[in-house]
């Protein structure tokens, strides 16, 4: 069983610059959560809002939403009054935070997308994060690996999804899987090259903006 740090951040000092950065962290979110129908002013034109896709994203449909835990000896060999916590994205169904940009992607998928299956160039974390969301989901799913890769793939994963390892490296692997994408008709899910797989792993920094915020102002915050 996990043991997790209730350790509190100090309290931010009244009228102090961390208060007023608060402030304007705080008041810039509620009002982007308020607009989502419109982009912000800082979204230059033609370029893709990930605030909003964060915001709307879909991972908690099977990612939780994982601690801070003090990591006590780290943070003993850090000089002044500076604290190190882990995130703790090895609590989640996969053991790594890959299976929120992989699932927020797929699920994203229109129904006839989801008929056509997905292709994934994938080793390790990402893998296992396309099998999971891919088996949630039902749809089919053929990953390209590099040779020699999967030797640590889960049973339970290698049953979930067709492994198929092709090249020496990852670039080989990608370029196999953007032929079957186009062959087949697949939507290809890259493990970090896409806008959906980014905003659904950027959920991870909204979590810790807010737990932190929490902490520190010692009250629960609205986001």
């Amino acid at each position: 069983m996990h043991k997790i740090s209730t350790t509190r951040l100090e309290p931010i000092p009244k009228n102090s610059p961390a208060q007023d950065l608060h402030c304007k962290i705080m008041t810039m979110l509620r009002r982007r959560l308020s607009s989502l129908a419109t982009k912000p002013s800082w979204v230059r034109p033609g370029s893709y809002d990930y605030l909003r896709e964060v915001l709307e994203s879909r991972v908690y449909d099977v990612a939780i939403q994982t601690p801070l835990q003090l990591a006590p000896a780290l943070t003993q060999s850090l000089p002044g009054n500076c604290r190190l916590f882990f995130k703790r994205e090895d609590m989640q169904p996969t053991f790594s935070f890959s299976v929120r940009g992989a699932y927020n992607k797929i699920a994203s998928l229109t129904p006839a997308q989801r008929e056509k299956g997905i292709v994934a160039c994938a080793a390790g974390n990402h893998l296992e994060g396309v099998a999971y969301a891919a088996a949630k989901l039902g749809i089919d799913a053929v990953v390209i690996a590099p040779v020699g890769t999967v030797q640590n793939v889960s049973y339970s994963t290698k049953n979930q999804i067709t492994i198929v390892e092709h090249g020496a490296d990852f670039e080989a692997s990608l370029q196999e899987a953007f032929r079957v994408a186009h062959s087949e008709g697949r939507s290809l899910v890259h493990p970090f090259d896409d806008p959906l797989v980014i905003a659904g792993n950027g959920t991870i920094a909204m979590e810790i903006l807010k737990e932190v915020l929490k902490r520190m102002c010692g009250q629960d915050e609205s986001i």
